[in-house]
């Protein structure tokens, strides 16, 4: 998964290399890797770098690249803007971390909007908690669940919608 940038040079005069930059849904950029340029060639060049962490809940995302000579100066490209595929299908994904003793974070996707219950069960199956219970859009979706006032067990995440119904262990830890 991830996202993967491709760009390329002409040619290159003291290049020390390219900072990418990150922006998702409007905020401020940040530097997210970076890479190593070819100094001073004559030659085209081509380079790639993969953001395998972008945010799970990101719709938008842009970047731009600071290209950094050797002397220390700068200059930054264009923004590009990427719009991520919305899900194709209704996933929980397995909570993290897993075991966990205090917090973890519950991702899960909604192909189209849909009435969403996402709630907590022990492993006798009594009712412990709900972290949603309203209509969402399409998207990918957090939350985090806090366990603190729970005892050391086996705890099941539910998720109901759009008439489909995902379950995942949970286990917390002391």
């Amino acid at each position: 998964a991830g996202v993967q940038l491709r760009w390329r040079t002409a040619s290159e005069t003291n290049n020390a290399g390219f900072a990418v930059e990150r922006q998702v849904g409007g905020g401020a950029f940040a530097e997210v890797g970076f890479v190593e340029g070819a100094g001073t060639t004559s030659q085209p060049r081509r380079y790639r770098f993969t953001d395998d962490a972008v945010p799970f809940e990101a719709e938008t995302v842009a970047y731009r690249l600071k290209q950094v000579d050797t002397d220390g100066t700068s200059t930054h490209s264009p923004e590009v803007e990427i719009r991520l595929d919305a899900p194709d299908r209704l996933v929980l994904h397995g909570n993290y971390p897993n075991p966990f003793a205090q917090q973890t974070t519950i991702r899960y996707a909604l192909p189209q909007a849909a009435d969403v219950h996402l709630a907590v069960y022990d492993a006798l199956g009594r009712h412990v908690a709900t972290l949603a219970d309203e209509e969402q859009a399409a998207g990918r979706k957090q939350v985090t669940f806090d366990a603190r006032r729970l005892p050391s067990g086996i705890y099941f995440v539910r998720l109901r919608a759009d008439g489909r119904t995902a379950t995942r262990q949970m286990t917390v830890v002391r």
